[in-house]
């Protein structure tokens, strides 16, 4: 027996996980192996994003990321920080999110 699991594209975690994947990229489209971790949560229009990076990352390029991939203007919190190269850090990105009661369409 195979189990099938789908998650709806606009599932609150699957957007989550998409915008801090898009960051990373970002990130990698900037620089040849970053350090570079992402941590996405977000709530209806709320988006709080921090970055811990190798790269400077520019909080105009989230907003853009962020409405390509939601196509919403929301609330963003912001928050950069520059790591030098240090080797402990890992490249990561995690997509966190606070669940809201669906649609009867979702």
């Amino acid at each position: 027996m195979i189990m099938v699991s789908k998650v709806n594209p606009n599932n609150p975690d699957k957007i989550a996980d998409r915008i801090a994947g898009a960051i990373v990229d970002k990130c990698y489209s900037l620089q040849q192996n970053p350090n570079v971790n992402v941590y996405v949560s977000l709530m209806k229009n709320l988006y709080n994003v921090t970055v811990y990076s190798s790269v400077p990352v520019e909080e105009e390029d989230v907003r853009k990321i962020i409405h390509r991939i939601t196509g919403e203007d929301g609330k963003l919190n912001f928050f950069y920080t520059h790591i030098d190269d240090v080797k402990e850090i890992e490249c990561d990105e995690c997509g966190v999110f606070e669940a809201y009661p669906m649609t009867g369409e979702e």
